[in-house]
């Protein structure tokens, strides 16, 4: 895994752009029909979580896709969670204007339900409505306290 500093620098140029937008209300659905392919993810493997995973925290685990203010791709694949809420996986975006498109290896903690990682910009995903297989993600800016938001769909891998 590449050390979490770097993660932060590449997640603050990744969502620089957005302060303005806002989610578009999308049914999970027509979310499911995304072509998120735009935001690269490199070769992963989901591990199941161990047997003695919560529930509250082995389901994050996946691979999710959605569009920060209805426009710019962004996945994020959890590949691996453990019982003491500590997760592991890649957040990726599209390409803008602003920037090219990329990914970048994140650890993180789930507690209290939800799924955190950042520093400059705070990222937040918890589950919508007690969904299992839908998102609810924010990213506030540190410096500024800018908040943009995303709904992201479980992703149905083709096996």
């Amino acid at each position: 895994m590449l050390a979490f500093g770097r993660f932060v620098i590449i997640g603050v140029l990744s969502v620089t752009a957005l302060s303005a937008c806002q989610t578009t209300e999308s049914s999970p659905e027509k979310m499911a029909s995304l072509d998120c392919t735009s935001a690269p993810l490199p070769e992963f493997e989901i591990m199941p979580p161990p047997a003695n995973t919560p529930e509250d925290i082995a389901r994050f685990s996946g691979e999710w896709k959605g569009k920060w203010g209805g426009s710019l791709c962004s996945r994020l694949a959890i590949v691996e969670v453990s019982p003491d809420g500590t997760a592991t996986g890649y957040y990726a975006w599209g390409k803008t204007n602003n920037f090219d498109a990329g990914f970048s290896e994140i650890e993180s903690k789930i507690a209290d339900g939800e799924l955190k990682f950042g520093s400059r910009r705070k990222f937040t995903f918890n589950f919508e409505n007690g969904s299992n297989d839908v998102l609810s993600g924010k990213a506030v800016a540190a410096d500024t306290g800018s908040v943009d938001r995303i709904s992201m769909v479980r992703e149905k891998r083709k096996i």
